[in-house]
């Protein structure tokens, strides 16, 4: 009985906090303990009492009930008792309270209750009944061998990710599946329970299928769990309409995955995906088989998907870097495909013209007014800055404003602030500070940032934090921004997903942004204040704030390139508006968000580090 209802049917004249302070009955609720006559084989029935039933008898009628407890289990003539044997319910590891009953006294009580409501299946009752509920355990007995092993599998997984389950929810999703005599947690299941236990059913059922699922039987599929590869997310080959089409990129992804270096592989591989996919349609849409004899295509089907993708950009359906993007890796992909020898006999390209395919030429040009101009306008970014206090009032998850600011500070991407170990600081040999960080996408570790005092003691302060919340554990195994859920060891990142979501609503909450522009009006730019769009204001968009930053300031191409850490010159060069800009010095600034340079640092440094 829960706690309101019982205020409800025994105390409904005082109120609720009154009827809080009222001692509750001793003892651990739906605890049975054997007869306190020494070698008793009976349970007692109350904990008043704790003798059994027929003690109980005895001491009123030979006593009239005038010694003790104590002083009757004491008396010479009182003897224990055998037991009458297990409660005839599976589940249930009680004893009988009575030889001429098969059940426990409560599950005696509850068939009695059964009973009397009309035809009841006895047999049903004694395989499906849970056991009797006790405070702080749950059981498994009355389940399927097999649902056994698989929910004590399914629980070792989520202890071994760090997530917490509760007994309660083990319990009720225990009581269902009994309920409904299922054999397996793979088979489908039309069942309705709590929304705590359905939710742990789909973990324990998710953990059962991908542990009977392997690389060669997932590569069958037309939807990939990349889970079962060593990565995240899911590959989905479905848009892919085309046998051949598909079956060349499932073999083409076969080939990356485990080649690729990019810890995000699930986006990657999902973005080149997408640019099969493209032209999967392209042929579908023009031609009248659909494109699904190979051997009749020709360098005319390239030429009308380049010209859609054309048609898609001017009707806003992608963007100019989409389409960049959709070209240049198509072209890498098919590329790709063929030096796999898909194109030998046998292979899903074989009967595919060596026409069909893309050229350096077919790569459309980036403007870099379109792509490279995602960089925040100064006034938006001190006004962010100045907001920042506010994103504690809001955050959902510790950390998120340090991991804003970092990315603001550092120009870092957002998942490599998210996954900076606890002592990602230290100090060049001049005495300055630096941060260190690992490149996710090119996975490259221990790269160097030489960062400002300010940033350096947003860390300090952020390190004393998680010190404090994970005062036992490793440092070197510790995370700056831990996530809170499935993480007692402090092992765990924040996720950038957590932090772009959160960063999301506090710039939503904030008042416009105003800025002030150009516009042409009269054959003349007339500047002229307008509101600034706040679905440019994401995570990345500082990235790109802080290479724009230093490259206006006049900081020379190799050393933002190293700052960035960018793998070409070519990356780097669509943030200097003037060639000039391009130059090289022998010294150079590094600039804060405010626009102030911080200090003069060496050249050499940066490129020896």
């Amino acid at each position: 009985m829960g706690c309101t209802e019982r205020h409800q049917q025994s105390h409904p004249d005082v109120t609720q906090e009154e009827f809080v302070l009222i001692p509750r009955p001793s003892g651990p609720v739906g605890y049975v303990a054997p007869c306190r006559v020494p070698g008793c084989e009976r349970p007692w029935l109350t904990s008043g009492r704790q003798v059994c039933a027929r003690h109980w008898y005895l001491l009123q009628r030979d006593f009239g009930g005038a010694i003790s407890v104590e002083e009757f289990i004491a008396h010479p003539d009182v003897h224990p008792l055998p037991g009458f044997g297990r409660c005839q319910v599976v589940a249930c590891d009680r004893d009988r309270c009575s030889p001429s009953h098969g059940h426990c006294h409560m599950h005696r009580v509850k068939w009695t209750k059964r009973s009397c409501k009309g035809p009841a299946d006895l047999d049903h009752f004694n395989r499906t009944e849970p056991p009797t509920a006790e405070e702080g355990s749950a059981s498994l007995r009355g389940l399927a061998p097999l649902v056994i092993a698989q929910f004590l599998y399914g629980l070792q997984q989520r202890a071994a990710q760090g997530t917490k389950t509760k007994y309660w929810s083990i319990r009720q999703l225990a009581d269902v599946l009994r309920r409904h005599e299922v054999g397996s947690l793979t088979q489908p299941l039309d069942i309705k329970t709590h929304s705590i236990a359905t939710n742990l059913l789909t973990r324990l059922q998710d953990a059962c299928f991908l542990a009977l699922r392997s690389p060669e039987t997932e590569a069958l599929k037309d939807t990939w769990d990349l889970r079962v590869f060593g990565h995240g997310g899911t590959l989905d080959f479905t848009a892919i309409s085309q046998s051949w089409l598909r079956e060349a990129a499932k073999r083409w992804a076969s080939d990356r995955l485990p080649t690729s270096r990019n810890k995000q592989v699930y986006g990657n591989l999902q973005t080149q995906l997408k640019a099969v996919a493209l032209l999967s349609e392209s042929l579908r849409a023009h031609r009248a088989d659909s494109g699904q004899a190979p051997a009749a295509l020709s360098r005319a089907d390239i030429e009308h998907h380049l010209h859609r993708l054309v048609w898609l950009e001017e009707q806003e359906e992608i963007s100019a870097y989409g389409r960049y993007t959709a070209v240049h890796v198509l072209k890498f992909v098919l590329t790709r495909m063929r030096t796999l020898g898909l194109g030998r006999p046998g292979g899903p390209l074989e009967n595919l013209p060596d026409d069909v395919a893309l050229t350096r030429r077919d790569v459309p040009e980036l403007t870099r007014d379109k792509e490279i101009g995602r960089n925040l306008p100064p006034e938006v970014l001190r006004a962010l800055c100045d907001a920042l206090p506010l994103l504690d009032d809001m955050e959902t998850a510790p950390g998120v404003r340090v991991a804003v600011e970092l990315l603001i500070d550092t120009g870092r991407r957002p998942d490599e602030i998210c996954q900076l170990p606890w002592d990602c600081l230290e100090r060049d040999p001049d005495g300055k500070h630096v941060l260190i960080y690992n490149n996710s996408k090119s996975n490259r570790e221990q790269r160097r940032l030489p960062i400002a005092d300010a940033t350096a003691a947003v860390i300090v302060r952020q390190q004393q934090t998680v010190r404090a919340r994970f005062p036992h554990a490793e440092l070197s195994t510790l995370k700056l921004l831990p996530s809170r859920v499935r993480n007692p060891h402090g092992t765990r990142g924040i996720a950038s997903a957590t932090v772009g979501a959160t960063h999301r609503k506090w710039v939503d909450a904030l008042p416009p942004f105003m800025v002030t522009t150009a516009v042409a009006t009269g054959g003349r730019a007339v500047p002229e204040t307008v509101e600034f769009d706040k679905k440019r204001i994401f995570p990345y968009a500082y990235r790109h704030s802080y290479a724009q930053r230093n490259a206006d300031a006049g900081v020379p191409i190799d050393v933002l390139r190293e700052l960035m850490d960018h793998e070409s010159f070519e990356t780097t060069r669509w943030y200097y508006r003037k060639p000039r800009e391009l130059h090289q010095t022998g010294e150079h600034p590094q600039v804060a968000r405010s626009g102030r340079r911080l200090r003069r640092l060496c050249e050499a440094w940066i490129l020896a580090a």
